[in-house]
């Protein structure tokens, strides 16, 4: 997020002709993509042929962002939009050329998760920051204790009654349908305690 951040600090510097340090942070994300991919070669036996052809790929697009350093636009713009596409592609063709596919535990779960406790953050945020100022009258503090009760309500109804493994479910093909990670199932072994 820190080099993102640099990224994005860089992107003016671009539309001023000044591209270098916006290229050198772009290039050394991706250096430390290629060497995650590199780690998971490394540490996982049954993921090598999968990290092996990413983190080729991600190289390829990287050699186009160093050589991008000594040419000038619109060329240097031509070597971006290729390296960009390189990095699209790659996830794609990768997977497709497999012919085995490894199981899929889905991380979406823990991603509803945070975001919800995110937006509850927020919700909290914007109680206390909208009492802030206001005068300690009944109603106001009524308003704010009822509006962090209901933040609390709702992150404790996500998370007592969310079923983590729904979106895995999901993807084993199971009888079942729902929304996120709360599922109404046909199937009585995989109901909700």
């Amino acid at each position: 997020m820190f080099g993102v951040i640099i990224l994005a600090q860089t992107l003016e510097d671009v539309a001023h002709g000044a591209p270098f340090f916006f290229v050198l942070t772009y290039a050394a994300l991706r250096l430390l993509l290629i060497g995650l991919y590199v780690w998971v070669w490394h540490a996982e036996p049954q993921a090598r042929g999968l990290a092996l052809h990413h983190s080729r790929g991600f190289a390829a697009a990287l050699v186009l962002w160093l050589i991008s350093f000594w040419v000038t636009p619109p060329v240097q713009y031509w070597l971006w939009g290729s390296a960009l596409l390189i990095e699209r592609v790659t996830g794609p063709v990768v997977y497709a050329q497999r012919s085995t596919r490894t199981d899929h535990f889905s991380h979406m779960d823990e991603r509803f998760g945070l975001f919800v406790i995110l937006v509850l953050g927020e919700a909290i945020i914007g109680v206390s920051t909208g009492v802030a100022g206001a005068e300690r009258h009944w109603p106001h503090m009524i308003t704010a204790i009822g509006g962090f009760a209901l933040a609390i309500g709702l992150w404790w109804l996500y998370f007592v009654r969310a079923r983590a493994d729904a979106v895995n479910v999901a993807l084993r093909d199971e009888r079942s349908r729902g929304i996120g990670p709360f599922v109404v199932t046909t199937n009585p072994s995989l109901a909700l305690p």
